[in-house]
């Protein structure tokens, strides 16, 4: 028989107790969340129950409820998810995370064996930003050859985040937080975007969320800004003097912007 209530985010060797998890998280919101987690027991215990808190609600160090997830209750949640088992893996998914969600959170698990039981401490932290991309201030006029930076940031403050970034859905080589553009051409027109780079394999919908989007439509440039706004689009239109555009050319893209340089800056 065991009578055991211990902590320990680390494994325990020698008694064969222990919970496991990840680092500190730091998820943009909106996005899905795997806390990846692994535990382990005596061989001779069978896993009765499992459960989760969150130390936002749980201000028992887990012992009790309330629980955000608990194996030995009928309500379920469509926030919380266990999507592990009651072998040796505990991981949670958490569902469009939101700022609230920012919390410590601890696993706990039952066995058959009188006081079989142990919670994972110190837990693991999970911290809620936005993510925001940046680019080139509204009013500045750009021509071709300018150089242009994008800058990709989430105020989360456990870790210097890294980065992904991608051009018109795909990958693009540069992890750092701002992605330089040195001479504009036609080449790069496209839509880039930014993403966390966590853990791609476990959190894949993370790397492919997309808070704030920029749209780079680069044709040729010249002088003459003319600016429209259209559909919550800020459009700067960069002519030839030749190149004319009445009030509703400006609205529905004619040929004559083939003469012009044209950025888009949209937020997603």
């Amino acid at each position: 028989m065991f009578s055991i209530e211990c902590f320990s985010g680390v494994q325990s060797v020698s008694s064969g107790w222990g919970v496991n998890y990840t680092g500190p998280i730091c998820a943009v919101r909106g996005s899905n969340v795997s806390i990846l987690c692994s535990y382990s027991y005596p061989s001779s215990h069978e896993v009765k129950t499992v459960s989760w808190c969150s130390m936002n609600s749980n201000k028992e160090l887990c012992f009790d409820p309330p629980y955000v997830y608990d194996s030995s209750s009928n309500s379920t949640s469509e926030e919380f998810q266990y999507i592990g088992d009651k072998q040796s893996d505990c991981t949670l998914l958490i569902s469009n995370v939101q700022f609230n969600h920012s919390a410590e959170y601890k696993f706990r698990f039952i066995t058959n064996e009188k006081g079989g039981r142990w919670t994972g401490h110190p837990g693991v932290t999970l911290q809620v930003g936005d993510l925001q991309l940046t680019g080139p201030p509204e009013n500045e006029t750009l021509k071709e050859g300018d150089s242009v930076n994008l800058t990709c940031a989430v105020n989360c403050s456990l870790s210097p985040p890294q980065f992904v970034w991608f051009k018109n859905n795909q990958r693009l080589p540069s992890s750092d937080p701002v992605l330089h553009l040195p001479a504009l051409t036609v080449e790069d027109s496209g839509s880039y975007s930014c993403a966390l780079k966590t853990d791609e394999a476990a959190r894949s919908e993370i790397v492919c969320y997309k808070d704030r989007q920029i749209i780079l439509l680069i044709l040729l440039s010249r002088l003459h800004p003319i600016f429209s706004i259209f559909n919550n689009i800020y459009t700067y239109i960069f002519c030839n003097p030749y190149c004319y555009l009445t009030p509703s050319q400006q609205s529905i893209f004619t040929p004559c912007i083939l003469h012009c340089l044209t950025l888009l800056l949209c937020s997603g």
